[in-house]
């Protein structure tokens, strides 16, 4: 009922005029954004940036916002602009040195799911000068290598990514696990099925999915096939929140199936990718692979 939820804003600064009306427009605005009314937050952020009232903390939270917001509908251009915008906005200073850190790290990740690998590596570097503490500094670090490694520099990657593991914490897994596709990327199979391994029980969740299903690809590619149906056996059940890692082990484990000679079990892969995940690149590729679906 967001119509009337704008009238409401309007409402309550009239009856109220101490009230913070950008605040509630911003909620509102994310509102629309948390109930699938992309389009709508997005235009709702868009105007309220241009108000008059808005204060330079409300600009960094609403920046921050929609540069989400178009990354997520893969407006990465737009996102970049954005994030670029809102630090030139912030002065440098204590009072916002948490939100320029904050839009710096996901302008260097957007750099990096770009391909820009020389301004992901620029702005990781500087990001490490300024973190304020050791888990943003190893942070950094990993944004870093992964930057290293899109340029082609393996040994610079593989050795910072290296540092961060040996520091240990939180970012030891991610680290290990970059350090992983460094060896998988540089045809080090050995070095990667081992890194891989070590990350099948890892804490996070994400990584422990993420190096399933790379290390199954990596079987099926060594022409392994056996190893790589036993690593990614279950793999829909044990990473469902994880729904494209899903569809890349189905479709893993339908070729692995099909090199066998087993087609029953590769045509009920295919089909699953092709049904539940249709309208991405792995459905595409199962229908391809299987022109019969």
């Amino acid at each position: 009922r967001l119509v009337e939820a704008d009238s409401l804003v309007s409402d309550f600064v009239a009856l109220y005029p101490d009230l913070d009306a950008e605040a509630l427009r911003y909620r509102q605005a994310e509102f629309r954004l948390q109930s699938g009314d992309t389009q709508g937050g997005i235009s709702s952020l868009e105007t309220q940036l241009e108000r008059p009232g808005v204060t330079l903390q409300q600009r960094a939270e609403i920046g921050l916002t929609l540069a989400r917001a178009y990354a997520a509908e893969g407006r990465v251009d737009d996102a970049i602009e954005q994030l670029t915008a809102l630090l030139d906005d912030l002065p440098e200073g204590a009072s916002t040195a948490a939100n320029r850190f904050t839009a710096s790290a996901e302008l260097g990740r957007l750099y990096l799911n770009a391909g820009r690998f020389a301004e992901a590596r620029d702005t990781f570097e500087a990001l490490e000068l300024d973190a304020p503490d050791t888990q943003s500094v190893l942070a950094a670090r990993i944004g870093q290598a992964a930057a290293l490694a899109g340029l082609g520099r393996t040994s610079d990657a593989a050795e910072l990514y290296q540092t961060v593991v040996d520091a240990g914490g939180p970012a030891g897994e991610q680290a290990l696990l970059g350090l992983a596709k460094v060896y998988d990327d540089d045809a080090q199979s050995d070095s990667a099925v081992q890194t891989y391994g070590r990350l099948l029980e890892a804490r996070d969740a994400a990584v422990r999915a993420e190096a399933t299903v790379r290390l199954g690809v990596l079987y099926h590619e060594l022409a392994d096939h056996n190893r790589a149906l036993s690593v990614l056996d279950g793999v829909d059940q044990r990473f469902s929140a994880f729904p494209m890692l899903v569809a890349e082990g189905l479709l893993t484990t339908a070729r692995a199936y099909r090199e066998l000679g087993l087609d029953d079990q590769a045509e009920s892969r295919y089909r699953r990718v092709a049904t539940d995940f249709d309208g991405t690149p792995y459905a595409a590729a199962a229908r391809a692979e299987q022109p019969g679906l």
